[in-house]
């Protein structure tokens, strides 16, 4: 099996955990029984009494957080939202491999990477930095790979650390931070460096991919949420979009796989130490990058092989990592998360400690609230919104919208055939309704002229095998079973909500972010309630009546007052529905 290329380009989601399978450390048996315990109702009443007794803890700290803020706004009202700072131009970068005691994983490690360098024809730089090995691989390096360039530190600086030197060492504006456990693809370099041809770029990720023997427990597609005060981070699978646009947003680049802009990583002040010696150093500084305007991506077509935490295992136990993970977790969002999020955290969390966190471990990581308050007073104003940068990373449409709002009209000039996106409450095709034999003669003429794809609502899953009708006159076409709809007010108006369902918008939201089309032609004003999807792309509507005409006649041979008074509300809403949708 060819891990860079296999199965997972073809179907992003084989292989892949499910999404709900989150990033977390391994429990121990005992630790996971005593979560099943907790979760019982004896269990929710000991944790009602935690939280009861860390609430004055929690208001306190709550206090701290908010005078804190007050101090930032006043400290930096005045300071610019974003560094201007030259963009990476020479197509050159600088490899960092960070080793320690790892001559076994160089091994494979350092062939790879040069094969990879060397299929760029240019003259890449690969900088080992030695993080105080005990081992022989630095003179195993020296005498194997000459023109590898060595760092050798006196000591283990941790991850943080040993990659700051390393890049404060490198020779080019763009450096790629790599693990002494990644094993490269040998197309992995290029769409990492072209990715800064954009000047707004801060970091690139790979993609990750592990041996098959092994759950996939990375990705490269990084998120983020709070749910209940918790910060839950996860790697969501790679999807078709992601190759076909080749880079989009996510919340953080690892600092195992990925190339940053080195003038700006400098600027950040590099990897924090607050984390060393090792985790969420790269979600932190990504953070902070998006929060001075700089984007951090991920790019599909970059692919790397990932023998999973082959240093930090040998350093630390099982319970030795999570007590290290869940400190961190708190460290991040008190240091980096809006005034909002972290009273939500603190208000909420004591109910998890007896489940996510230990009550000790909780109180260890207070010893460096003090560091994490500073961090938050020497942050500047912020280019981009929290919430805005998560909801790119959850919605990459809306960045793409953001970002590049034109981006169908490029090339049009010279495209003899428009691509149409046809969005239908009904399957066009002959023998169901007027309405729907209709259409179908319409699109069929369309795509004698134009590429023509087509998002439909199907009734019925044996109405489905009506496809064929249309098919073959279609580049694609993407079905959509028509089940519970999602009212918008509290009298809905069937014959408008009926057709607005969370399945239709994620469809329709996927096909856009996979590719663009020149025209987006909606059947039916019902479908018109998409339209915000696409609010560049030149939009037409067609409809065969006016529903508010029709409604209103309705009205007046109405002889029961409560029907009465129900259609002229109907009518109302089909009146201001066609004008907003118009």
């Amino acid at each position: 099996m060819d891990y860079y290329t296999g199965e997972n380009r073809e179907a992003p989601g084989a292989g892949f955990p499910h999404k709900s399978n989150r990033l977390r450390p391994l429990e121990s048996g005992s630790k996971v029984l005593t979560s099943a315990i907790l979760w019982s109702s004896g269990g929710m009443l000991r944790r009602f009494l935690l939280w009861v007794l860390f609430l004055p803890l929690q208001i306190l700290l709550a206090l701290l957080f908010v005078a804190a803020e007050l101090v930032r706004i006043v400290l930096h009202s005045w300071k610019p939202k974003s560094e201007k700072l030259l963009p990476a131009r020479n197509g050159l970068c600088s490899i960092v491999v960070l080793n320690w005691n790892g001559r076994h994983l160089l091994e494979e490690n350092i062939p790879a990477l040069l094969a990879a360098v060397r299929k760029t024809g240019k003259p890449h730089e690969i900088l080992v930095v030695d993080n105080g090995s005990s081992d022989d691989s630095v003179t195993w390096l020296g005498e194997h790979y000459p023109d590898v360039r060595i760092l050798a530190l006196d000591r283990n600086y941790g991850f943080g650390e040993g990659n700051n030197r390393g890049v404060e060492a490198a020779s080019h504006g763009i450096v790629v931070l790599l693990n002494n456990d990644m094993i490269v693809s040998e197309d992995f370099l290029p769409p990492l460096v072209e990715a800064f041809s954009d000047p707004d770029v801060f970091a690139v990720a790979s993609q990750v991919f592990f041996p098959p023997e092994k759950r996939r427990e990375e990705t490269g597609n990084t998120r983020g949420w709070l749910k209940w005060g918790y910060l839950n981070l996860s790697h969501d699978p790679i999807e078709d979009y992601h190759y076909s646009r080749r880079y989009l947003p996510v919340l953080w680049a690892g600092g195992g796989a990925s190339a940053f802009h080195r003038a700006r990583f400098l600027a950040l002040g590099g990897f924090s130490d607050i984390f060393s010696p090792c985790y969420f150093e790269d979600t932190d500084l990504s953070y902070r990058a998006w929060r001075r305007g700089w984007k951090v991506l991920v790019a599909a077509h970059s692919q790397v092989l990932h023998k999973h935490r082959s240093t930090s295992s040998s350093r630390f136990d099982a319970a030795g990592l999570c007590r290290l993970i869940e400190q961190r977790r708190l460290w991040y969002l008190w240091k980096n998360y809006p005034l909002a999020d972290v009273l939500r955290n603190l208000i909420w969390f004591p109910l998890q400690l007896p489940v996510k966190a230990g009550v000790g471990d909780y109180l260890s990581a207070l010893k460096k609230l003090p560091r994490a308050l500073l961090s938050r007073l020497a942050e500047p104003k912020h280019a981009f919104g929290h919430r805005r940068v998560f909801y790119w990373i959850r919605h990459p449409l809306s960045y793409l919208n953001f970002f590049y709002p034109n981006r169908s009209q490029a090339g049009s000039e010279t495209r003899a055939r428009l691509r149409v996106l046809a969005v239908s409450a009904y399957l066009p095709h002959l023998g169901y309704h007027g309405g729907a034999g209709r259409v179908f003669q319409l699109l069929i003429r369309v795509a004698l002229k134009h590429d023509l794809s087509l998002l439909t609502f199907v009734e019925t899953e044996r109405e489905s095998e009506e496809v064929i009708q249309i098919e073959p006159h279609c580049k694609r076409v993407d079905t959509v079973l028509r089940r519970a709809f999602k009212p918008v007010s509290p009298f809905p108006y069937e014959p408008f909500e009926e057709f607005n369902t969370d399945e239709f918008r994620a469809r329709m939201e996927k096909l856009l972010t996979e590719q663009d089309f020149d025209v987006i032609h909606y059947e039916w004003t019902q479908m018109a309630q998409y339209a915000d999807l696409a609010p560049r792309i030149p939009s037409l509507l067609t409809e065969i009546e006016v529903n508010y005409a029709a409604h209103q006649s309705q009205v007046r041979y109405e002889e029961n007052p409560i029907r009465r008074f129900k259609r002229f509300y109907d009518t109302l809403q089909t009146l201001y529905r066609e004008l907003e949708m118009c």
